[in-house]
């Protein structure tokens, strides 16, 4: 147990409240399930409770090619809230396990089913993993595999238990039934019935708004919510939120930046039945980048990404070792970056561990549901605004949005080698504002986080930082391509032609001999805006004269798999 841990345990028993009878019985337990994404140099532990990157005690964000398995990140939490038209707060905010207590639960909210849904919360207490080698043996397999169920429900339950839409071999899997016409899972599609049928050919995958799906080395999948916990960190109100998160890796055959890079995306669908304004979803990130004693933060928002660095040129204090033997980087110093890929990163702001050196109270952690909100909302603890300049508390400076918004090798920026402030054990909390939440709204947050190892310090040029950030943008902003072989899913462009593109009035698909069974289209949403599940032969022409403009993916489902089509409309 190293010092962080104590200084927790300290915190927590300072702030811990008992669980009464009505609690134990109205809500559900904390859940328990988390395990590790192995699929490169990067070991990292994904969890149930809306946590990520924490074992339960120790760091679990491994950098595995450095001898001592150094971590980077010592938790990080998931933060989301407003406030409904009464002004009520509706807020939850995971940030250290402490104890029982939980902001999520582990399940689904089903409509018409009630919440709590005490056997729901145990049942889906569980995280559903699935490896690419598995699917392509699977798909080498399936002539033989799909006349015999058994057969393949005993050799690969991964597949066959994944929980797609309606998956009709999931419960013989899972030992429970998956509520019908829901959409939990993601997955491709093949046969284009909407419905997830491992024996007919679908597969599961990675499926980003308005993206085509792919399937890297490995996928972790969970659901919880927040309408189903006691919320007793933040002591905030439920949304009724129902949380998909999906993780993700590309194989160690991926050059850097992927190989040092692990993917999140929460998938976000709100069961409440009213509106909540200025709606907000954050990560809270305690960076602990090897030795704990010697970080620095910051954040560049023009390429919406948070990172943390190492003070001096050393990592450890002093030199190269840390107290309670925590692994260091030595002086191979990273940088660990965070970057929003799908969603502007809206605000950056930073609390002070209190049990550590001498803060003004106003920055340190929150106690209450409004000073959650407030730095939810990018603005100090005590409400006060984010300043520019120096520790960013004071009342009379400059208003800003971002704490730390240079980067650390320029001399006349702000960064925290500028304004060379002491060691304080911050955590970050940086957010997107998503705005209105109405009721049946989807929204969806995809996170990188990456090592960028050996990254000179102390105040390190953050050039080929940003270059490899820029990368990993351009990967998601093309759906992975070239990244992650797809499996039963072909080059479209071989088969699938488009014209005119970009289209004004109308776009055809020709596909000449090609046994086409529908065509669906999707705006850069992830929208449905068109589906024909009865093409004509040889071409398809798609009125789009009342479409927005922008791009759109057309999604053929062939005899020779499911063909994404990307095309623009003016």
């Amino acid at each position: 147990m190293n010092q962080k841990t104590v200084q927790l345990l300290t915190l927590f028993a300072g702030v811990l409240l008992t669980y009464t009878s009505a609690n134990s019985q109205t809500t559900c337990g904390f859940p328990q399930t988390s395990v590790n994404l192995t699929a490169n140099n990067i070991e990292a532990r994904i969890a149930v409770a809306g946590d990520l990157f924490h074992t339960g005690n120790e760091a679990g964000f491994i950098y595995t090619p450095n001898a001592n398995k150094p971590a980077t990140i010592f938790t990080s939490g998931l933060w989301m809230g407003g406030a409904d038209d009464a002004g009520n707060v509706r807020l939850s905010a995971m940030s250290y396990r402490q104890g029982n207590k939980t902001e999520y639960a582990a399940g689904p909210l089903v409509p018409g089913t009630p919440i709590p849904d005490l056997n729901a919360c145990a049942n889906w207490d569980d995280m559903f993993i699935v490896n690419r080698s598995r699917i392509l043996e699977f798909s080498a397999n399936l002539t033989t595999l799909a006349n015999n169920p058994l057969v393949a429900i005993s050799q690969f339950p991964d597949i066959m238990g994944w929980p797609g839409m309606d998956n009709p071999h999931f419960e013989a899997v899972n030992g429970f039934s998956l509520p019908q016409n829901i959409g939990l899972a993601p997955f491709i599609d093949t046969d284009g019935d909407g419905k997830y049928n491992p024996l007919a050919g679908d597969q599961p995958a990675v499926l980003l708004q308005g993206k085509t799906p792919f399937i890297p080395t490995q996928i972790l999948w969970c659901v919880f919510n927040d309408g189903s916990a006691s919320h007793q960190i933040s002591g905030g109100s439920a949304i009724n939120m129902e949380v998909q998160l999906t993780a993700w890796a590309l194989g160690p055959e991926n050059n850097v930046p992927f190989n040092n890079t692990i993917f999140t995306s929460h998938k976000f669908i709100y069961r409440g039945v009213e509106n909540i304004n200025d709606f907000r979803v954050a990560f809270f990130t305690d960076f602990d980048l090897g030795c704990y004693q010697d970080d620095y933060i910051g954040c560049n928002p023009d390429k919406n990404y948070f990172f943390a660095y190492n003070q001096d040129a050393v990592d450890g204090n002093p030199g190269s070792n840390c107290s309670f033997g925590v692994p260091t980087f030595g002086a191979e110093t990273p940088v660990q970056t965070a970057t929003f890929l799908n969603r502007s990163m809206d605000n950056f702001i930073y609390m002070n561990n209190g049990g550590v050196g001498s803060s003004p109270v106003g920055t340190t952690d929150p106690n209450t549901v409004l000073e959650y909100l407030n730095y939810l909302q990018g603005r100090w603890r005590d409400g006060s605004s984010l300043s520019f300049g120096g520790s960013g508390y004071d009342p009379a400076g400059t208003a800003t949005n971002y704490a730390f918004s240079d980067a650390p090798s320029d001399p006349n920026g702000w960064s925290m080698c500028t304004a060379n402030l002491p060691y304080n054990d911050q955590r970050t909390v940086a957010s997107s504002a998503i705005g209105l939440l109405e009721p049946g709204a989807v929204n969806e947050l995809t996170m990188a986080w990456t090592i960028h190892p050996n990254v000179p310090g102390p105040c390190p040029n953050m050039d080929s930082v940003n270059d490899e950030v820029h990368v990993i943008q351009s990967a998601y902003d093309n759906s992975f391509e070239g990244l992650t072989p797809v499996v039963s899913v072909n080059n479209a462009a071989a088969w699938v032609q488009v014209a005119p593109n970009p289209a004004r009035t109308a776009v055809t698909l020709h596909y000449g001999e090609l046994n086409v069974g529908a065509v669906r289209c999707f705006d850069i949403q992830g929208r449905l805006v068109y589906d024909n599940y009865a093409p004509v032969a040889s071409q398809q022409t798609i009125p789009v004269h009342l479409w927005a403009a922008g791009t759109y993916v057309a999604l053929l489902t062939t005899d020779q798999g499911l063909m994404p089509v990307r095309f623009v409309v003016e």
